[in-house]
């Protein structure tokens, strides 16, 4: 029986980026170029220190955009105005690639906090009118008008508001519905 001596050489391979995927929530109505959060990533690899990042999917209507912040991170910003009641809740897949292009993806989940927004009013109507001072009662002042809230759950509520001292805002009254 004879032994024989073998060489075995382990090559190292390039591993892809390495990064965690997260979960952050922004309000409907942060202003633009907000940053909603930023992605680090480090590699395996020594040598593999500078990265690129993209948005692979799930910017629905555009409203992110990511940015470099160093060559190992980047920051994801708000670039288009969000609304909770149409999309509350977004996914993107977001795509890190080393130096010799292997790639990472992760997911950043971004929920939408829903604000209370004001009522929208119908245009149609003026906002100041005028009305002889002898008229007769039940007289109607003004264009009839609609106000609309997005909030679900809210009630719109109207109350009549003088800024005049002459005027008792107790002699009038408002119809709700036609």
């Amino acid at each position: 029986q004879t032994n024989q001596s073998v060489t075995v050489t382990v090559l190292d391979v390039n591993e892809p980026p390495v990064s965690n995927s997260k979960s952050v929530d922004i309000n409907e109505d942060a202003a633009l170029n907000t940053r909603v959060t930023d992605i680090k990533c480090s590699d395996p690899d020594a040598s593999d220190t500078s990265f690129k990042f993209s948005i692979d999917s799930g910017n629905v209507g555009s409203k992110f955009t990511l940015t470099m912040a160093t060559t190992a991170s980047a920051n994801i910003a708000l670039v288009d105005i969000l609304d909770y009641e149409n999309v509350n809740e977004y996914q993107l897949r977001i795509g890190i690639f080393d130096s010799v292009d292997n790639k990472a993806v992760i997911s950043v989940f971004i929920i939408v906090n829903d604000v209370n927004e004001r009522p929208s009013f119908s245009t149609s109507s003026k906002s100041i009118v005028s009305i002889s001072e002898n008229a007769a009662g039940n007289t109607n002042v003004g264009e009839p008008f609609q106000a609309n809230d997005v909030d679900k759950g809210d009630r719109i509520t109207y109350k009549l508001i003088s800024l005049s001292t002459d005027i008792d805002s107790n002699n009038f009254f408002y119809k709700i519905g036609r």
